[in-house]
């Protein structure tokens, strides 16, 4: 034995350990997912403050979710968007 803490230590692994590995999130499509709907959530909680006067605004049916989602882009792309006075600041 050597001195000092030269010696190598075995440890054995059973095979388990390395079939699975536990993502937390879901794994990497998870984490994509939380990093893409928080935006989407700050955006429209932006939205329905600013130009609902804090009440949600929702799609009242089904076929309702388009014209929304597509009203909701507008207004981030016409208002939310970065310009050159906010560049400049």
């Amino acid at each position: 034995m050597a001195k000092g803490g030269d010696e190598k230590q075995h440890v054995e692994r059973s095979g388990s350990d390395d079939i699975h590995q536990h993502y937390e999130f879901g794994g990497p499509f998870g984490t994509v997912m939380i990093m893409i709907l928080s935006h989407v959530l700050v955006y429209y909680v932006w939205i329905c403050i600013t130009f609902y006067d804090g009440a949600l605004d929702y799609p009242s049916s089904i076929y309702d979710i388009v014209p929304f989602c597509t009203s909701c882009l507008q207004l981030v792309m016409e208002f939310a968007l970065p310009n050159l006075e906010a560049l400049l600041v």
